[in-house]
């Protein structure tokens, strides 16, 4: 019982991984010009090719932590490492965005409050089940 617990945690944090890959790479798509229509809405955002390529690394970090085969305990532990990564660039991005004030808005600070939600949940969900241990037996 206990272990299915921690087989579905751990496929949440997966799922949770995979749902911040793909907004890393539409947000790098869209500082690359990309522009996505949703009705009468149109979506866009300024040309920031710094924070494109970091965007896209992270994105692409994330998918390849989720796709590289492997056993559970490999893949949770590249998940973690390219959450650790998605952090890391999060807060770079905070950064940047603290020195070009005219840059920040209310959607890039969502953006950035979601994914940091999405990394740090993603994190718990994943390294819980692998750093549970089995009872020593004395």
């Amino acid at each position: 019982m206990v272990r299915d617990h921690a087989r579905a945690s751990h496929r949440v944090g997966m799922f949770l991984t995979f749902v911040e890959a793909c907004l890393f790479a539409l947000v790098a798509a869209l500082h690359l010009g990309f522009q996505l229509h949703v009705r009468e809405s149109t979506y866009a955002a300024p040309f920031l090719y710094p924070a494109a390529i970091i965007e896209a690394l992270i994105a692409l970090a994330l998918f390849l932590s989720l796709l590289l085969p492997g056993g559970d305990a490999s893949r949770a532990g590249r998940v973690l490492a390219a959450q650790i990564l998605a952090v890391i660039g999060i807060f770079a991005g905070q950064i940047a965005l603290l020195r070009g004030v005219a840059l920040t808005t209310a959607r890039s600070e969502i953006f950035y409050g979601v994914v940091l939600v999405l990394a740090l949940a993603s994190i718990v969900l994943v390294a819980a089940p692998t750093m549970r241990s089995r009872p020593v037996a004395h």
